[in-house]
């Protein structure tokens, strides 16, 4: 008898469903249209044409998962991180879900998990990615759910730079283009202050950014729903803010200015300027103290001073302005007016400047220039002169040379100076005074005076031309000297030397000199040295006779004396020389030659030096005559 199979599948625990079947000859059959996620009782029956057997004991059979619904996949827009979630038809029917993310480029990830959610991390930026899941049992695995687009927050931007205009303070902030972004934010902070700005474009300008500060800049990229991560920065550093002055002194015996100002750890350096109202600047700077010193600054002008700080690369804004006043003013008449309303205007100049100066800072009156002197020779006495200085009351001139100094006061511009001492160089100084200080550097000059008179003056005998070989000591301050010999006879010899010994040749014999030197400093003649007496070279003897004497033939010599000598010496000259010497005013000449004539002649020596021959005398000896010849 043909038996045919049914088999059931039944919903476990719903009886109220239509169960499902199918029938067949052999040992299997399919059921169709099972619906997913659903658990059927499977039995099998056998039936013939008359009768119907029990059916099998029912299997347990899960059918395919359902597909997952409500698929979302939600971006991480910093970290790049997609998180996939979907909700499941039947909780229970599903043992596991896998993911899957595909991307450009054949990309492609999957991620299982047991729960309804999975995470794609280090995804790539500004992609869209497609995402599905499918659901597993023990059995089988759902269709894909349908793909839905997810997409990843932009780049970053690249090569982000800064730079900042010194002169306006702003910034602007560069950087290159980020894929997947449609606009830019730009965000500057430090110490709690926020600045910001947007573009569409590669750049942007930061206008609030505040002094003295180091930002950090970040730039996003945004593309509405994320933007890039905070990695895109730069730094940049902004001017220093402007000095606060915190005090300044003007020491008014120097005219130097110490301005101090608050600390500022921002500030690299803070450099002082200070601008006269005549036209005078100077400048001081620090880097390591909070304060400097102008001491550059010129007497009698009006400075306004302010500090800037610095710090590569910018300066900061000036800071306020204060004044320094230097000298005093005074009223100087520029036009011409009668000599008596003169006074009267500059004494009431006097007055107001007195009044005026007294509500300026205390300092030093102007140096005097043009510091002169006129010097006489004659009286040894100088008169000093100088130019009109402002803020002075009266000029106070020093002089000094080694340990002598001398000194005047005057209230006019010039002073006269007591008597100077000779050969000195004198060291000049005029002070301007005022009530509270001096002139911070004096005029200066110097003076020479005249020469000192030379002294030990000596003179020795030169044999060669009746010679006085004339020295001395040096005298201080000379640079030349003459030398003058006056003899009783009216006769003068001179010579000038810048040694300490002079020669005066040609003096006449016998006659007394009185020599005197005059030393010379340039402009100046000094006092002559004392008197010293010299006497010249000897002269001849005069009266010379000669008397022969028959016995022996022997010359007898005489002679008148002269005014100084030592001794003659008497030469008589035939074929023969013949010489005798005496100390007295005679002498004998022997072994003349009987026959012969001789000429006589005289000398007389002192001091070593023989005088010129006196005039000769001529004779002819014989056999008891003598012939005599003039």
């Amino acid at each position: 008898m043909p038996v045919n199979y049914t088999a059931t599948a039944a919903r476990s625990g719903n009886a109220n469903v239509t169960a499902l079947r199918c029938v067949t000859e052999g040992s299997s059959c399919t059921l169709s249209n099972l619906e997913c996620g659903v658990q059927y009782a499977v039995a099998v029956r056998a039936i013939s044409s008359t009768c119907e057997g029990h059916g099998s004991v029912p299997q347990i059979v899960n059918s395919i998962p359902c597909t997952p619904v409500n698929v979302q996949g939600v971006v991480d827009c910093s970290t790049h991180t997609l998180q996939a979630s979907w909700d499941a038809v039947c909780p229970t029917c599903a043992e596991s879900y896998i993911s899957t993310l595909t991307g450009a480029g054949g990309f492609s990830t999957s991620c299982a998990s047991a729960n309804r959610s999975c995470l794609f991390p280090d995804l790539q930026c500004a992609q869209t990615y497609a995402l599905s899941v499918s659901a597993f049992n023990d059995r089988c695995n759902s269709s894909r759910s349908a793909a839905i687009p997810a997409r990843t927050a932009p780049c970053d931007p690249t090569n982000v730079t800064a730079a900042l205009n010194c002169l306006s303070g702003v910034a602007t902030v560069t950087w290159g283009t980020s894929a997947g972004a449609n606009h830019y934010k730009v965000l500057a902070e430090a110490s709690g202050h926020v600045d910001s700005c947007a573009s569409t474009s590669t750049s942007c300008e930061l206008t609030q950014l505040q002094c003295g500060e180091d930002y950090t800049v970040t730039v996003l990229a945004g593309d509405g729903k994320c933007n890039s991560s905070i990695l895109a920065k730069t730094n940049i550093t902004t001017a220093p803010c402007a000095p606060v002055i915190q005090s300044h002194s003007l020491d008014c015996a120097t005219n130097h200015a110490s301005v101090s100002w608050a600390e500022d750890e921002d500030a690299a350096s803070v450099t002082l300027s200070a601008t006269s109202s005549l036209g005078h600047s100077t400048s001081c700077s620090s880097s390591t103290n909070s304060s400097c010193v102008l001491d550059a600054l010129q007497c009698g002008h009006t400075y306004t001073v302010q500090a800037v700080a610095q710090r590569i690369p910018c300066s900061s804004e000036p800071s306020g302005t204060f004044q320094i006043v230097t000298g005093k003013f005074v009223f100087k008449p520029v036009f011409t007016l009668h000599y008596s309303m003169l006074k009267i205007l500059s004494f009431a100049s006097y007055v107001f400047s007195n009044r005026l100066s007294s509500s300026l800072s205390p300092s030093a009156p102007c140096a005097p220039a043009n510091v002169e002197s006129t010097y006489s020779c004659e009286t040894g006495i100088g008169l000093l002169s100088w130019d009109e200085t402002l803020g002075r009351e009266s000029f106070y001139a020093t002089v000094r040379s080694g340990n002598h100094t001398a000194s005047c006061r005057s209230s006019q511009t010039n002073c006269p100076l007591p008597s100077l001492l000779c050969g000195r160089r004198y060291d000049v100084e005029v002070m301007a005074v005022a009530d509270h200080c001096n002139s911070s550097v004096p005029g200066v000059t110097q003076i020479q005076t005249a020469p000192c008179a030379p002294t030990n003056v000596s003179a020795s005998l030169v044999c060669d031309n009746n010679t006085a070989a004339v020295s001395w000591q040096p005298s201080p301050g000379a640079i030349s000297y003459k030398v003058t010999a006056l003899g009783r006879d009216g006769d003068v010899k001179q010579c000038t030397t810048n040694d300490t010994s002079c020669d005066l040749p040609d003096l006449h014999c016998a006659q007394t000199y009185m020599i005197t030197l005059t030393p010379f400093s340039g402009p100046c003649k000094g006092v002559d040295s004392a008197p010293h007496n010299f006497v010249a070279g000897p002269c001849p003897p005069t009266s010379v006779n000669v008397a022969l004497r028959c016995d022996g033939n022997v010359g007898h010599v005489t002679w008148n004396p002269a005014l100084q000598a030592d001794m003659y010496v008497v030469t008589a000259m035939d074929e023969h020389n013949h010489t005798c010497t005496s100390n007295g005013t005679s002498c004998n000449l022997t072994d003349l030659q009987c026959g012969e004539a001789s000429v006589v002649t005289v000398v007389t020596v002192e001091r070593g030096c023989r005088s010129k021959p006196s005039l000769p005398f001529t004779f002819q000896s014989g056999q008891g005559w003598l012939h005599v010849y003039f």
